[in-house]
């Protein structure tokens, strides 16, 4: 199952690759922000979670 941040963030991919020196609106400019701090987190969350299933193979 792809996450609705992965296709948010693809979209905003392909914004940027049709952007030439132009500046971002204000609305793009929330979507980058949004999309980048939910990928970000999604990612610390799979960290966090093959961290601890490793700490616990150690401890066993």
């Amino acid at each position: 199952m792809v996450s609705p941040f992965c296709k948010l963030a693809e979209f905003m991919e392909t914004i940027f690759e049709n952007i030439e020196n132009e500046r971002l609106t204000i609305e793009e400019w929330n979507l980058l922000c949004i999309t980048y701090k939910n990928v970000i987190r999604a990612c610390n969350a799979s960290w966090y979670i093959i961290s601890s299933s490793q700490a616990k193979g150690r401890e066993s």
